[in-house]
């Protein structure tokens, strides 16, 4: 989700070649990447696939840790911890990007298929960044293996495989070991299998029936086909599209009302001596604060300005 350019704050992150930036429905802004590394995990040195989501995390660490997963009742993420450890296949299907009644946008995904129905401003729904393969900083294999964490990393798995050794046998070859030191040829692989991949499509020159305009109609996607979502497929796939609109209605019904409150004007620093201090203090530590740190016409202005605000809130 990096925000590339155009935004209130740009920096150097990139979601290329991804859709989209922070604070919008796209995989830019809501696709993560993350490096995982346990002695725990019996299938290391590979790239997973599978849908997981951030809910995921607290119920993922309890079963890997070995909590009893039945003290989290009820809870939104799914145990991917054998999905992480032994490549099983993830219990999660479905994933629920977000519904944000205010902006007025949803987007929900089952399996490859993603549904997208409004947007954030449409200068969010580009595509933004660069590659970062920039031949004048080449990726060198040998810095990383020669770096404190894969050596700190290294020193741990010849332990692992000295005491293998010890339980095996002398006879025992290296290839044996159920953990294996990480090489310059595997790190070339699992770059190669983590780097996403997108069609060799102009947007300008999709046809009017494949663009996505979702502020005039819901999109349709296949997001392990076409990971950078660049061919709608809503008008070609409508049974697939209806199956994620019913499943977003049903979800809509779980939802509780926001809990977003109106800008407190008390808050802002200037009122506090230019301090960031809480301010919703019992009264009389109010008071006292104010005597210390604010002038006599501040009170009085924050008195009329708190004042404002309850009558506002009263008014609607």
């Amino acid at each position: 989700g990096a925000v590339t350019k155009g935004a209130h704050h740009p920096n150097f992150g990139s979601n290329y070649p991804l859709r989209g930036l922070k604070n919008s429905p796209w995989e830019g802004a809501t696709r993560c990447v993350a490096a995982i590394w346990s002695p725990l995990i019996k299938k290391p040195q590979r790239v997973d696939t599978h849908v997981m989501h951030v809910t995921d995390w607290v119920p993922t660490i309890y079963s890997a840790i070995g909590l009893n997963l039945t003290e989290l009742r009820d809870v939104d993420g799914h145990d991917m911890w054998k999905t992480i450890s032994e490549d099983a296949d993830s219990s999660r299907t479905d994933l629920l990007y977000n519904i944000d009644p205010v902006v007025n946008y949803a987007a929900i995904r089952r399996g490859d298929w993603k549904y997208i129905d409004g947007t954030t401003p449409a200068k969010e729904d580009l595509w933004y960044g660069s590659s970062g393969k920039d031949k004048e900083y080449g990726y060198d294999q040998r810095l990383v293996l020669n770096s404190e964490t894969a050596v700190a990393i290294a020193g741990v798995i010849t332990s692992m495989q000295i005491k293998e050794k010890e339980l095996l046998g002398k006879a025992t070859n290296k290839s044996d070991f159920s953990k294996q030191l990480l090489k310059l040829e595997t790190i070339s692989e699992l770059r190669k299998s983590a780097t996403v991949t997108c069609p060799e499509l102009n947007p300008e020159e999709l046809h009017d029936n494949t663009k996505c305009k979702p502020l005039e109609s819901p999109c349709l996607f296949n997001v392990k086909d076409d990971p950078c979502e660049m061919v709608n497929l809503a008008k070609t796939r409508p049974m697939i599209l209806m199956n994620l609109e019913e499943q977003l209605m049903r979800v809509k019904k779980t939802m509780i009302n926001i809990r977003n409150t109106p800008r407190d004007l008390l808050a802002d620093p200037l009122n506090w001596n230019d301090t960031w201090i809480p301010w919703q203090d019992d009264e009389e530590v109010k008071k006292f604060k104010l005597s210390l740190q604010t002038p006599q016409s501040s009170i009085e202005e924050i008195k009329r300005v708190k004042k404002a605000i309850k009558i506002s809130k009263r008014n609607r």
